[in-house]
């Protein structure tokens, strides 16, 4: 077996980083939540352009797959709990990556690593012997930019659909390229039984193609891009629960209208929400919550675009987002990749970022399950509770002890307010101290906040503290504000 390779230094100067990060995740709307916490590093190498997520050594947790462009490519196991050791380097440096995608391409019971290159013949597969080591493929595909594998004619072995072209897998290790389709250089595929008639039809660029059963696909003539070119990143899911596949589609570009959802009629016709979401590259869908609707992350774009992750109602709409996840100091090229599964055998579904630029490939636990809500008084004894954004000074919070809650149990340094660190008292090394601040004989947290690092906009009506316990379980509670000048 070949030998694995750990970084514990470095990983653990980008974990502390990652975890001031994770602390001061904005949160917005009326319903704000902290669904993901706990950074994990995943490889703490940089220039991530895609990921995907699967079983690759047979022991029963999901592991990672990244394509790193110019950079090679690699895989990171899973020990079951979200720790990660990163294998030998795949492929050479100096090649171009723009996707991964996992399938069992020569059926043979273990899942195989598929990339794809810019241009025509750039994009080939790697064999897994089982056990998460992987060797060069035979086979290279005709097409670049996005992929995505599956079986369109009925055999079992999977194809590879990528934009511009479908490959038919030889079943001895080779990929025939048969028929041609628009929208070459796309970043994104989506296969999906989109008519219910029991095959694999493919949404690329903004084009719906239908199956006959055989592999051979007819466009529909449908325009799925709401007057827009191109989408970067979609899926199909149910997402307002009718037994028929929706499309969501992410558009890097808040300009060009950000990201939506359409909504299948259930004869494979598809008609837009009317609801924007924010601009990403890419997205995932999962239940996150667990209340039976699918929910989605977004990754964002540049850095004025961080992760943002919505829950879903169950028609089809999402709302505001719920959580965002910033873009770390080294990541200046924002998120290219997300993906959702249970890393850590919880039944959760968690987080894992690719970055474009500097930073690293990262793991955010679901933390919806082990999370408390703290009752917050923001400014006690003063109502209305009045910020003035640009002032200096500090909020003053006190998070109350209740009968379900006892305040002395939280992490104090780990608070933020809407964006704001907790600040220090004086010179001590406290963040807050013990008080009876409600009368009701029990010791609450006081802790204080600096105003003008509160990242808020004009008119909220809300403040939100985040947080931990001592034993790590993570706290959220809000208050209401009055934004004044």
């Amino acid at each position: 077996m070949a030998q694995k390779r750990t970084f514990p230094a470095l990983a653990a100067l980008f974990l502390v980083a990652l975890q001031a990060f994770a602390l001061a995740s904005l949160s917005y709307g009326e319903d704000a939540q902290v669904v993901f916490a706990d950074p994990h590093v995943v490889m703490p190498e940089p220039y991530c352009n895609s990921l995907a997520l699967g079983d690759l050594d047979g022991d029963g947790d999901l592991d990672v797959a990244v394509v790193r462009n110019m950079s090679g490519d690699y895989v990171a196991l899973n020990d079951g709990s979200a720790n990660f050791t990163e294998m030998p380097r795949l492929g050479v440096y100096g090649e171009h990556r723009d996707d991964v995608a996992l399938g069992d391409m020569d059926l043979d019971g273990d899942l195989d690593f598929f990339y794809t290159g810019p241009n025509l013949y750039s994009s080939s597969w790697y064999v897994n012997d089982g056990f998460g080591n992987f060797s060069p493929g035979s086979g290279l595909t005709y097409g670049g930019g996005g992929v995505a594998v599956g079986d369109l004619t009925g055999d079992s072995f999977p194809e590879v659909v990528q934009p511009g072209w479908v490959n038919i897998n030889d079943t001895v290790g080779g990929f025939v390229p048969v028929q041609s389709i628009p929208h070459a250089n796309e970043l994104a595929v989506a296969l999906g039984d989109a008519d219910n008639d029991g095959d694999l039809d493919v949404a690329v660029g903004i084009t719906l193609w239908l199956n006959d059963g055989s592999g051979v696909l007819s466009d529909t003539g449908q325009d799925l891009g709401l007057g827009y070119y191109r989408a970067w990143g979609r899926t199909f899911a149910d997402v307002n629960n009718d037994g028929w596949l929706d499309l969501l589609m992410a558009n890097s570009s808040l300009g060009a209208g950000g990201s939506f959802v359409l909504l299948n009629d259930g004869h494979g016709v598809f008609n837009w929400t009317g609801e924007r979401l924010a601009g990403a590259y890419s997205m995932a869908v999962a239940d996150l919550d667990l209340d039976g609707n699918l929910d989605v992350v977004l990754s964002g774009t540049y850095v004025e675009e961080p992760v943002k992750v919505y829950l879903g109602d169950g028609s089809g709409l999402f709302g505001e987002a719920v959580q965002t996840i910033p873009v770390s100091e080294w990541a200046h090229g924002g998120h290219y990749d997300v993906a959702l599964g249970d890393l850590n055998g919880d039944g959760l579904a968690d987080l894992v970022l690719s970055a474009a630029s500097n930073d690293c490939t990262t793991a955010y636990l679901n933390v919806l399950s082990r999370g408390l809500v703290a009752v917050v008084d923001i400014k006690p004894g003063s109502d209305p509770n009045s910020i003035n954004l640009g002032a200096e000074g500090v909020v003053p919070v006190a998070i109350l002890t209740t009968p379900d809650f006892d305040a002395a149990s939280v992490d104090e340094f780990s608070l933020t307010l809407s964006g704001s660190a907790v600040r220090l008292k004086g010179k001590s090394d406290r963040a807050g101290s013990l008080e009876d601040v409600d009368g009701d004989g029990d010791l609450d947290l006081v802790v204080q906040f600096s105003m003008n690092q509160l990242v808020m906009q004009e008119g909220a009506t809300e403040a939100v503290l985040e947080g931990f316990t001592l034993d790590g379980t993570p706290i959220t509670g809000k208050d209401s504000v009055r934004i004044v000048k």
